[in-house]
């Protein structure tokens, strides 16, 4: 390589950093927050864990686009772009809420489905995107790193939302304050979008497009399938009560913005603490067994929240779930995405959001009619809890057999798409970094 070349490449390399951090400081500061944002504006607990859920199908609907979008403009960059823009365009009218007061409920739900379609839609054009523009010999301690300044910058959003939130309660100024985070938000993710217009235009690579017909097809592949049908039936499970950890916190518990941060944070601190170890555990002991205490670790972390509402439990408990959810996650994405070809990257990634935004929604609905006919009472939440944890218990009916043995990488990156107490958020895996035995030997 020359030594052009080498400048060129450490050039691409610092944007991509400096992007990945500005696009997870609007993580940070603004989604984290727009459960708080709702149940400010008054629109009652139920509604507030819903505007968080039902959006995830729209955004996981319309990322469907994403192989015809990159096809006909002949352009990652440019669709990247594109979605990057009209998802920080969508938090002005969140900002704008904040200012006035007030948001009809329409404005809000197609906002927030609008940030959530934009997001997500940017994911498997950028998946294959970067794979082009890093080499592969640095792929995977790059993205390891990038990774880790990311979460690191959510870390901070949360933390630093959490305390201007808490001031703006002190001086009955929450709502102008959530203009100033959405507004944080909004020049963080133009940051970014600024800055993928820097990086290098590729031209995309023949995408094989599959259809839903095909996608169920290889789903019903052996143990494989089992697998995917475990993962979704327990994503449904986990949807009954996620999206409404937070309406109990800040609703049923009342507590500060500073607490709920902190709660958040120890998500995130857990996963950040433990990178390495669960890694080495994966290269020791193979996916499947990390899959294994994965998921069976999740099973009872709902129900575990019937135990004590003390804060400190709490704290604990956050921290407990951030391992576990990390061991689980890493597992699954390992598992998943070992087979599948370069060229169904894309519509693979998308078809598999869809499904789990579907069982996602499909659970909140679960959840928002159980707490509805409750009157989202403390007793309301604690069954909701007990059910969520026994349906990911009844989901293990579906356990597969063992898929994978070890295998060999370093902490699996990934892009942090949300902030969410109680899991720690949405995140999937940037597919480069996921490197298998057999393409090392190649």
């Amino acid at each position: 390589m020359s030594a052009r070349t080498k400048s060129r490449t450490r050039r691409t390399l610092r944007i991509m950093t400096a992007e990945g951090m500005s696009s997870a400081t609007m993580v940070g500061v603004g989604e984290a927050y727009v459960v708080a944002f709702v149940l400010a504006l008054g629109f009652g607990q139920v509604l507030a864990g819903l505007a968080t859920a039902l959006p995830l199908l729209a955004g996981a609907t319309i990322q469907l686009i994403s192989p015809t979008a990159v096809r006909r403009l002949q352009s990652y960059r440019r669709w990247v772009v594109l979605c990057s823009l009209v998802q920080a365009a969508s938090l002005i009218p969140l900002a704008v809420g904040g200012a006035v007061g007030a948001l009809p409920l329409w404005v809000l739900l197609t906002t927030i489905s609008v940030y959530w379609g934009a997001g997500m839609g940017t994911g498997p054009a950028w998946n294959a995107w970067v794979e082009r523009l890093v080499p592969r010999a640095v792929r995977l301690s790059y993205f390891a790193r990038r990774s880790l300044l990311a979460q690191f910058a959510v870390l901070c959003g949360v933390i630093v939302g959490g305390g201007l939130l808490q001031l703006g309660r002190a001086g009955h100024a929450r709502l102008i304050v959530f203009t100033i985070l959405f507004g944080t938000a909004f020049a963080g993710r133009v940051t970014s979008s600024l800055l993928h217009t820097a990086l290098p235009e590729i031209r995309p690579d023949a995408v094989l497009r599959l259809s839903l017909r095909q996608w169920l097809r290889s789903t019903r592949q052996g143990a494989g399938g089992r697998l995917l049908l475990l993962m979704l039936a327990m994503q449904l499970s986990v949807g009954i009560a996620s999206p409404f950890f937070a309406p109990y916190m800040l609703g049923t518990l009342q507590l500060s913005y500073a607490k709920y941060a902190l709660l958040t944070a120890a998500v995130f601190v857990a996963r950040m603490a433990t990178m390495h170890l669960v890694s080495w555990h994966a290269r020791r002991f193979g996916a499947w067994q990390l899959f294994r205490f994965g998921m069976v670790g999740i099973v009872p972390l709902a129900g575990l929240w019937i135990v004590s509402d003390a804060y400190g439990y709490l704290f604990a408990l956050q921290f407990v779930g951030g391992v576990v959810w990390g061991c689980y996650e890493l597992a699954t994405f390992l598992l998943l995405f070992e087979t599948i070809a370069a060229e169904e990257r894309v519509s693979m990634l998308s078809w598999f959001n869809v499904a789990n935004a579907l069982c996602s929604v499909s659970g909140a609905a679960l959840g928002a009619t159980l707490l509805s006919r409750l009157r989202a009472t403390k007793r309301a939440y604690m069954l909701l809890f007990g059910t969520s944890s026994a349906a990911r218990l009844l989901s293990l009916a579906i356990w597969p057999r063992p898929v994978s043995g070890p295998v060999e990488l370093t902490p699996v990156a990934t892009r942090i798409l949300s902030v969410r107490p109680g899991t720690g958020g949405i995140e999937r895996p940037i597919v480069p970094a996921l490197v298998r035995e057999s393409r090392r030997a190649d």
